[in-house]
């Protein structure tokens, strides 16, 4: 309902049929939709970016307390809409970067490799909530001392020999949070083959 983005308010709509926003909609007139109320998806910015269309069976308007809870979960699912597109943004960013890159957790846990580091270690693409398989597990064996140094001393550096014959210098460093506590760490390889097969 373009109204109720714009307004950036809740519309409560008594009779559908009769109402001049609602009359000519075809879930109007083929649906039976009689009474209900749309209100807007804001985002803590205060932009709209959709809307919740809700209704009841017995043919009654949503209540004022309906509505607020309508706006609450509103509010949650517009926050999480623009966190997931913050992610793929960031995500499209980081498969740019020609050279391997994986990011870890606090918990030494990867939780995301970009399209290169992929193909180099055989490991899932993109952002991941599960754990490593065990053949991920065996190839990310290999940088994990890095981790856990960035993790603890907050850097780590050295050359790395991977199969495939591929040369690289690791570069392990830590991803502190606004409160400057430790929230992961970054394990980029500069790719030092690529040279020679140019």
């Amino acid at each position: 309902h373009p109204f109720v983005i714009e307004s950036k308010k809740p519309l409560k709509v008594p009779d559908a049929r009769n109402h001049p926003l609602t009359r000519k909609e075809e879930a109007v007139e083929k649906g039976g939709i009689v009474a209900f109320a749309v209100v807007p998806l804001l985002t803590p910015d205060g932009r709209a970016i959709g809307t919740i269309h809700g209704e009841r069976d017995d043919h009654v308007v949503p209540s004022d307390d309906e509505i607020e809870d309508f706006l609450s979960f509103g509010a949650q699912l517009a926050a999480l809409i623009e966190h997931g597109e913050r992610l793929n943004l960031l995500q499209a960013a980081l498969d740019k970067i020609p050279d391997p890159l994986i990011i870890y957790d606090a918990l030494q846990r990867p939780r995301y490799a970009n399209q290169r580091a992929s193909e180099l270690l055989h490991i899932q693409r993109g952002w991941r909530s599960d754990a490593p398989s065990k053949e991920e597990e065996e190839r990310l064996a290999l940088i994990s001392p890095d981790v856990a140094s960035a993790l603890a001393i907050g850097r780590a550096g050295r050359r790395i020999h991977l199969p495939d014959h591929f040369e690289g210098s690791l570069v392990a460093g830590r991803i502190e949070n606004w409160t400057k506590q430790t929230s992961g760490a970054f394990v980029n390889v500069e790719d030092l083959t690529f040279p020679s097969r140019v």
